[in-house]
This record gives C-alpha cells, sequence and structure tokens, in this order.
C-alpha cells in the first residue's frame, strides 16, 4: 500500500494551488526514497515528474510506475498524478542530508543542470540521471 507524505509538489493548476500533495511515494517495501518536481509542459503549463528511489533488489518497471500513478490519481486526485516516474538508485542530497530539489527540476526540465553543486554530497547521482535521461 502506498503511503504519502504530505508536503511539498508545486501546484499544476490554480485550483489545486493550496491543497496538500505528496512528496514523496512508498509502495510497501518496494520505494526508499521520492522527490516530486515540475517542469514546464506545453499544455498543461506544469507537469509534475517523480523521482523515486527503490529498495535493493525491486526492479523499476513499467507496471510500477502505472501503479503508483494509479494510486495517485486515487487518492490525491487525477491533477496531482504525475506524467512522468523515473527510477534512480538514489537522489542528489547534500551533505547534510536534504534531496536537491533544484537540480532534479533543472534536469527534468532541460536535461542539463548547470547550477551550483558545490553541497552535493555524490557528484555520481547527476551523472548516473542523465545517462538514464539519455537511455
Amino acid at each position: 500500500m502506498f503511503c504519502p507524505l504530505c508536503s511539498s509538489v508545486p501546484p499544476v493548476v490554480q485550483p489545486f494551488s493550496n491543497a496538500a500533495t505528496p512528496s514523496g511515494y512508498t509502495l510497501g517495501e518496494t520505494a526508499l526514497n521520492s522527490k516530486e518536481i515540475y517542469c514546464p509542459d506545453e499544455i498543461k503549463g506544469q507537469a509534475i515528474s517523480a523521482f523515486v528511489s527503490l529498495e535493493h533488489g525491486v526492479a523499476p518497471t513499467n507496471a510500477l510506475k502505472e501503479e503508483l500513478k494509479k494510486w495517485v490519481a486515487k487518492e490525491i486526485g487525477s491533477l496531482a498524478k504525475p506524467d512522468d516516474i523515473r527510477f534512480t538508485d538514489t537522489l542528489p542530497k547534500t551533505r547534510c542530508g536534504n534531496i536537491m530539489r533544484r537540480l532534479l527540476q533543472e534536469l527534468a526540465s532541460s536535461g542539463e543542470v548547470n547550477g551550483d553543486t558545490t553541497t552535493l554530497e555524490d557528484f555520481g547521482v547527476i551523472a548516473k540521471l542523465k545517462e538514464q535521461d539519455e537511455v
């Protein structure tokens, strides 16, 4: 069963702007960590993209992506359903352990990270995310 941690997905449309939406999706023992960000979309204005880190031994599949999307649509509403879900081994974090959402947003929007990365704990994470994005 999924368990959302409500706080920080940006609004997709105006009526949704003040509602709490998930900042993390977990699927029982499968999802370790996640972060949702928004990126520009020609039709909606903003689209939600989710970066999900899975537990070791859990395979990232299209069925798991669809299950996550269905759960969000059912529990929160179809406006909060992510348009894109990207599975990754780990998320970019600061040395203090905070997820660097700004870097994920740059990566989802343009495919490149041009901002300040001096506080990034592991620089290999961005390279792996770019590599997955190219595939």
